[in-house]
């Protein structure tokens, strides 16, 4: 009975562990002490924390205990993650003198990365046995957060409105500009057109007429020939 446990085949370079290869070995007659369980999913999203337990039940014998945790993905290989000695503050007693009957082991992993999924086991060594759990396996969700979406939709909304209104502002604005502008045009069209008229059709009543009475200059150019009177028209502007 004592070589019932696990085998593995580590290879170690610094400080990297990597489990090339397990092998458990169990006694046909030996029944388990204890039991180890895990949740088989934890779903969770880009970023964000999960945290894993290893729940060990019915441990009836006293002495100490450890707990290993393993990784295994698609990518690599099962490596060790984290090893500790058993935790008197994390187990529940059914009383103070008596055996302890149930512990639970936590595993907090933050800002999970598509690098971190894969499946993670707990395995107890306690009551001269080692027990593996079912694995969790860490599944990032798929599509895009649902809240992210909202936010995103809330803010190609509000930079459209703005948009809009912007646009909107700039029509009101050529419009009055080029109302302003034809009526400007209108108005000197209309000034053009009363100034020409006023060139080609001349007044009757705007006209002058006087007698020039030219007299000689000198007496040496005296003549006594017969004045001529020229009348002219004059316009007045």
């Amino acid at each position: 009975m004592s070589d019932a446990a696990v085998y593995l085949c580590i290879n170690s370079f610094l400080q990297d562990l990597q489990i090339l290869q397990s092998v458990t070995v169990l006694v046909k007659t030996m029944n388990s002490t204890f039991a180890v369980q895990q949740s088989p999913v934890e779903d969770t999203d880009p970023g964000e924390s999960v945290i894993l337990n290893c729940t060990v039940q019915n441990m009836s014998c006293d002495g100490a205990h450890s707990v290993h945790w393993f990784k295994q993905s698609e990518e690599s290989a099962a490596g060790v993650l984290y090893s500790s000695g058993g935790n008197s503050d994390q187990c529940e007693r059914k009383t103070k003198k008596g055996p302890t009957n149930s512990c639970v082991y936590n595993l907090p992993i933050d800002n999970v990365s598509s690098g971190q999924t894969g499946t993670y086991y707990c395995a107890v060594a306690a009551c001269g046995q080692v027990l593996f759990g079912d694995g969790t396996r860490i599944d990032i969700k798929d599509g895009v957060n649902e809240l992210y979406i909202i936010y995103m939709m809330a803010g190609a909304l509000l930079i459209s409105s703005v948009l809009v209104l912007v646009l909107a502002l700039s029509l009101c604005r050529m419009k009055k500009k080029y109302n302003r502008l034809s009526s400007e045009l209108k108005r000197q069209r209309r000034a053009s057109s009363v100034t020409n008229a006023a060139v080609q059709e001349p007044d009757e009543d705007s006209l002058y007429y006087a007698a020039l009475n030219i007299q000689p200059s000198s007496r040496r150019h005296r003549v006594t020939a017969k004045t001529d009177c020229v009348y002219s028209g004059v316009q007045q502007d």
